[in-house]
């Protein structure tokens, strides 16, 4: 009996300490930000501000059949952003490239670093790559195209110097110069 007294009284004496609240089944959240503020809806927004000035149709067009690259456009211009469109007739994913020149190199030089068309070889120190400031596939490689891929992209020539237009192909590594265009502050007509 004195077992049972003392076990009720333990009893009593834990149940009066415990706390009232319930336990926690979880681990709280931390408080979250109020939600956005939802946006105007378009009819409501001012037009956008241009930022940059519309391109000419392409100045330029460079074909690549695989073998050869060649280019249709002018031989000078001043600084600016141009329009170049490129198509390729290869049997590899070519790629449209530009570079500008050192002073004191020109597009022979490119040329002459090798032995035949094609042929790859690491960029020297003298020529740099140009930007690229958009670029988008007009032309998606399907039977439509009968197996040519049209690519339009712009290109910021601001430096006054001699540029070399190439066609390159990641793989395998192939490199064939197309032709020099020289930026120039006034050209000639």
């Amino acid at each position: 009996m004195k077992t049972m007294v003392f076990l009720l009284v333990a009893l009593l004496l834990v149940t009066a300490c415990a706390t009232t609240q319930p336990a926690p089944t979880s681990t709280p959240l931390p408080p979250t930000e109020p939600p956005p503020t939802p946006l105007p809806e378009p009819t409501n927004l001012p037009p956008p501000e241009p930022t940059e000035t519309p391109l000419s149709p392409p100045l330029f067009e460079v074909f690549f059949d695989g073998t050869d690259c060649t280019v249709e456009g002018p031989t000078e211009l001043p600084p600016g952003d141009y329009a170049f469109t490129f198509i390729d007739e290869s049997e590899w994913k070519g790629e449209l490239w530009l570079i500008n020149l050192d002073e004191d190199k020109t597009f022979q030089d490119n040329l002459d670093l090798q032995s035949e068309p094609g042929e790859w070889y690491a960029k020297p120190s003298w020529a740099h790559y140009d930007v690229q400031v958009s670029s988008q596939y007009d032309l998606p490689e399907d039977e439509a195209s009968e197996g040519r891929r049209v690519h339009t992209s712009a290109w910021r020539l601001n430096k006054v110097a001699e540029h070399t237009i190439f066609c390159y192909v990641p793989s395998p590594v192939k490199l064939w110069f197309a032709a020099p265009i020289w930026i120039v502050e006034t050209p000639t007509d």
